[in-house]
């Protein structure tokens, strides 16, 4: 490598000024210092982007720009990273070019990834997916669905999680690369893990370590020994525990990686602190969040705030218990990581029932409450099972199966295009509003839109949580998806928009794609209509021995904004404060009750009889006067 730079240098003396092929050997120099001389390999980068843009070679430019943000990722400079792969994609996608185009999308998800802007990851790995999809690259594709299987199960989103890496470790084993399938194997092991299937994490993690001891990767070793570790500390193996990662922390030691050194001293915090020795456990904690920190890693941050405000708690001094707890959900809140901020509200509820602060025990435990029941809904060990089985008859039908996707796949592109066409039409009419999708179609993008005034409505099942505890997988969205069928019918008679459903809440809005004076009106009457079918579906399902659902329903009027988020799903959404007062509206409605805000009631008082509650309690808000709406009209 030193000869290479040394002639590309030579090169660059013997022709002074500028011209394509001194940008292109700055570029070749960047690239060949990134891992030994970051700093040199940004200087050079930026050397090569300053001339391309004098002689207007884009392509030039993109590359000096995708090799500066490739050098600040390397220092964990992660916001001029974004900058410079952001300003490389720009001029990327002048030139068309799919393969340093898709590679921009991954390298901005990853920086992402490790700033902790998760969604903004996801976003830009679906693009990187649909333009290696295009490019026939199916290793490219698998890896992305790596990055992307990480970051669900970091949001504590494990169904997707699992799914994106099995179609990772499928690609894998088909190309036989064996490092990849250590990795999968690994990434599956920490979903099971997380279900708290300690045998198949076990299995998992063990396949692993045994591909890496064959490649002698002594990276990958220490990593699967502290999984591991962590297996036998669950199954309350405290001695192998800590045995393990004690051999784990000695290896990155040896390699100097600070980074995973500092999750080893969280671990070896967690065995010392189970075993009794807080004094010794507390010293590892520190040590992690300082090496944490130093590399800047947020998750590892917030983990370690989360382990030293539960020990600090366990040592009953409360004030540093709080100041590490708190410090714990702001950072994770910002980020994404709701496995860590739902144990911090735990452990918070816990310290203020301790201290004898009721009110704020109970507001801590329902944002702890709501958390759980984000990531740990009753479906999901049920469908993990059922991948992870799909997954299993999948190996063992592997030649068949792709033969049958292969002719699958030439069907379909023989197909008529106008055919085609007409499909894709449809189906892009049935996710987004008409107006937006014929925008979408004309101009390949669509602008988000700013509504002064429209209403928003929620609905959500009473004691869904208990309720879904009683039935099988099946009758809960069998049973949903009855009630939500008969709203859509309703909702589309009236001429409003279904925004999603959420589990078992169901989001809709008036007013919007396009303006409607009527907006409040039809929404309360919708919320009329949906308790009116609930009613005739309860008697049905009671007749057929089924459960029936009881509806608390909550609508507020005001400013949203509204647009198209993805590229490859769209979604037409909405925003703003109007949409989370209209779900604390729901929040403060009752079963079979329409719960409307001072702002809706205003709108429809003249044609609808309402029940003035008086004010109420508001989460992160004054008090607000709210109102039952009549399930009646009034005679005008």
């Amino acid at each position: 490598m030193a000869s290479e730079i040394e002639q590309l240098l030579s090169y660059i003396q013997q022709h002074p000024g500028n011209s394509r092929e001194v940008v292109n050997a700055c570029n070749k120099i960047s690239l060949l210092y990134l891992e030994s001389k970051p700093e040199a390999a940004l200087d050079y980068a930026l050397q090569a982007h300053r001339m391309a843009i004098v002689l207007k070679y884009n392509t030039g430019a993109a590359m000096a720009l995708q090799y500066a943000g490739m050098s600040c990722s390397s220092q964990r400079k992660f916001k001029e990273a974004r900058k410079y792969f952001n300003d490389a994609l720009a001029l990327q996608e002048y030139t068309g070019e799919q393969e340093n185009t898709a590679n921009l999308h991954a390298k901005l998800g990853n920086t992402l990834l490790h700033d902790g802007e998760y969604t903004l990851a996801l976003n830009h790995y679906e693009k990187a997916i649909a333009l290696r999809k295009l490019m026939n690259d199916s290793l490219g594709v698998a890896d992305l669905y790596t990055n992307s299987g990480i970051i669900y199960g970091l949001q504590g989103s494990h169904t997707l999680a699992l799914r994106s890496h099995l179609l990772a470790l499928k690609t894998y084993e088909e190309l036989q690369e064996e490092k990849r399938i250590a990795s999968s194997s690994a990434n599956i092991g920490l979903i099971y893990m997380g279900q708290k299937n300690y045998e198949e994490a076990l299995k998992m993690y063990e396949k692993a370590l045994g591909i890496r001891r064959k490649a002698q990767d002594l990276k990958g070793v220490s990593d699967m020994m502290v999984n591991i570790g962590n297996v036998y500390h669950a199954q309350e193996k405290y001695t192998e525990a800590l045995e393990m990662q004690l051999q784990a922390l000695q290896l990155r030691k040896d390699m100097g990686d600070e980074l995973k050194m500092a999750s080893s001293y969280s671990n070896i915090g967690n065995s010392l602190k189970t075993s009794g020795n807080y004094t010794e456990a507390l010293d590892n904690y520190f040590l992690s969040l300082h090496l944490f920190t130093k590399q800047n890693d947020k998750r590892g941050i917030v983990q370690s705030n989360v382990n030293l405000g539960e020990l600090y708690y366990e040592l009953h001094d409360h004030p540093k218990a709080h100041e590490y707890l708190e410090k714990a959900i702001k950072m994770g809140e910002e980020t994404g990581l709701k496995n860590l901020v739902r144990k911090a509200y735990e452990y918070q509820s816990q310290l203020f029932a301790d201290e004898r602060k009721f009110e704020e025990a109970y507001t801590t435990y329902l944002n702890y409450n709501k958390l759980d029941k984000e990531i740990s809904n009753t479906e999901t060990s049920q469908q993990i099972a059922q991948m992870s089985l799909r997954y299993e008859i999948e190996q063992k039908e592997r030649d068949a199966e792709a033969e049958r996707i292969k002719n699958a796949e030439l069907t379909k592109a023989y197909s008529s295009l106008e055919n085609e066409k007409k499909r894709s039409d449809e189906l892009l009419n049935n996710i987004l509003p008409e107006e937006v999708s014929e925008e979408l179609k004309q101009f390949g993008k669509t602008k988000a839109r700013s509504f002064d005034i429209a209403t928003v409505m929620f609905a959500d099942i009473q004691g869904f949580t208990r309720i879904s505890e009683q039935l099988s997988a099946e009758e809960i969205v069998s049973g949903i998806d009855e009630y939500f069928e008969a709203f859509d019918k309703i909702i589309e008679s009236l001429g409003l928009e279904k925004i999603k459903t959420i589990g078992d809440a169901y989001l809709c809005a008036g007013g919007i794609p396009v303006a409607d004076e009527q907006h409040a009106v039809k929404t309360v009457k919708a919320a009329l209509e949906f308790l009116k079918v609930s009613e005739e579906l309860r008697s049905k399902r009671k007749a057929e021995g089924k459960q029936s659902f009881d509806f608390r329903i909550g609508i507020h009027s005001g400013k949203i904004v509204a647009g198209v988020v993805g590229i490859k799903k769209f979604a037409y959404d909405i925003w703003g404060d109007t949409v989370n007062t209209a779900s604390r509206m729901q929040t403060s409605s009752e079963p079979n009750q329409i719960n409307i805000s001072e702002a809706t009631y205003r709108l429809i008082a003249n044609q609808f009889p309402c029940e003035y509650r008086g004010e109420i309690e508001v989460k992160n808000k004054a008090p607000m006067k709210m109102f039952f709406v009549s399930q009646k009209e009034k005679d005008i």
